[in-house]
């Protein structure tokens, strides 16, 4: 198997093996064979099954892209004067390099001076053009012989700057050599100065390779441990959400049902406190109502007593007239026939006008105690009427209560809905979280 003990093992294999190529290597072609000689001792199939695989391993996903945390705008504009800053570096560089490789390198081209000093024909000559040459010939030859003293001398001259020229070009020669040599030497520990470089650069490389497999390797196993850190915090914050929001819906459910039964404690109160209004009205009315009956009766009988009494009264006062009447006639016969008579009659008629005037006393005392009567049978129904205002502001004040009773319903009503709303929203959100959870943890494994 493919594990970290297996990848440091063939790695560190790998590099012990370039390393001591490169250190048994003396030119550079060695070095780079060795360098880019590809390694087949990779026991990938042939691994021990011992090794476990990697824990905690987690496949690459969506959210291992990180967030914008700049504007677009501002870091296009920050790329673009990048890039256009490296295309006016490569094209400045791209021109100086072709300038100078054209100004460097000599190319075969065609030797368009040497065909313009060559002269050829492709005509036959004639015999004009050939007496014409022969002339020419003959007028050089005159020429040669006449100059050939002043040739000798030039010859001796030329001799002289020859041997100048060979002793010249002889220590030109052994500078040639002397810079030829030392150009060897500077090469030579150019090239070892390079094999140097690039040994060291191998092993700089090796050597940062491994650093960056061991980085990538640490990196791997804290990404590892973040992730299944991660993983526990999203679980345990998905769990408390899930119990806060199972404690919410609890909660909720009790006030609503706290609130319902208040509302509905509240509306039978205020029924029971409307019903008890309204009844306490009717009997105050229906009290209000007998004791004006009851008044009634009672001024009506009193003023049929006081027209008994009256009546009783003028019949006593009639009665007494006749007897009065009856009396002065018989007082009339002549009292010496019979005296005793007389003075019997006298007595009993002084006892009569005693007796009506104690009727009379009687008969005003009656109407005083009846006007008294009335007046307290008047003062009766006045508190009568009053009360039955009263009564009729209490019902007024009762139907209010009512209506308010009723708007108080309606908001409870309406506080219900709302109330029904809320939980059909926390249902939703309640169903979306489960589906975006569902989805992640799709998407994670």
């Amino acid at each position: 198997m493919l594990c970290r003990k297996n990848i440091s093992k063939i790695s560190g294999q790998t590099l012990a093996t370039n390393t001591s190529g490169i250190l048994m290597g003396s030119t550079r072609a060695q070095i780079i064979s060795k360098v880019f000689q590809p390694q087949n001792n990779r026991f990938i199939h042939t691994s021990k099954t011992k090794y476990k695989a990697l824990v905690n391993y987690k496949r690459p996903s969506m959210e291992e892209f990180g967030v914008p945390k700049e504007p677009w705008k501002q870091v296009h504009d920050r790329n673009q004067r990048k890039f256009n800053m490296h295309l006016a570096v490569g094209i400045v560089s791209c021109g100086v390099t072709i300038f100078w490789f054209c100004n460097t390198i000599e190319f075969n081209r065609m030797p368009v001076e040497l065909m313009k000093s060559v002269h050829y024909k492709t005509v036959s000559p004639t015999k004009a053009d050939l007496i014409a040459e022969e002339a020419e010939e003959v007028s050089a030859e005159v020429e040669e012989i006449d100059t050939s003293a002043l040739a000798a001398e030039q010859e001796a001259e030329q001799a002289a700057a020859l041997k100048a020229t060979e002793e010249a070009a002889a220590a030109q020669k052994a500078a040639e050599e002397e810079a030829a040599r030392k150009a060897a030497e500077e090469e030579a520990a150019r090239k070892a100065a390079e094999e140097e470089a690039a040994r060291v650069a191998v092993e700089e490389e090796a050597a940062r390779k491994a650093a960056e497999e061991e980085a990538a390797r640490k990196a791997a196993e804290e990404a590892a441990i973040k992730a299944a850190e991660e993983e526990a915090a999203r679980k345990a914050a998905e769990e408390e959400a899930a119990k806060k929001a199972a404690e919410e819906e609890a909660a909720r459910k009790a006030a609503e049902e706290e609130a319902a039964e208040e509302a509905a404690k509240k509306a039978a109160e205020e029924e029971a406190a409307r019903k008890a209004v309204e009844e306490e009205a009717a009997k105050k009315a229906a009290e209000e109502e007998a004791a004006r009956k009851a008044a009634e009766e009672e001024a009506t009988r009193k003023a049929a007593e006081e027209e008994a009494a009256k009546k009783a009264a003028e019949e006593e006062a009639a009665r007494k007239a006749a007897e009065e009447e009856a009396a002065a006639q018989k007082a009339a016969v002549p009292a010496e026939t019979s005296p005793q008579l007389g003075a019997t009659e006298a007595a009993s008629s002084g006892g009569v006008i005693d007796k009506i005037e104690h009727a009379i006393d009687a008969v005003a005392t009656v109407i005083e105690v009846a006007e008294e009567k009335l007046k307290s049978a008047d003062k009766i129904v006045t508190d009568v009427k009053e009360v039955i205002e009263d009564g009729e502001k209490v019902v007024d004040t009762a139907e209010k209560i009512g209506d308010d009773v009723k708007e108080i319903a309606k908001e409870a009503g309406q506080l219900i809905q709302d109330a029904e709303k809320v939980v059909g929203d926390v249902k939703s959100v309640e169903s979306d979280v489960g589906v975006a959870a569902a989805e992640k943890l799709e998407a994670t494994s």
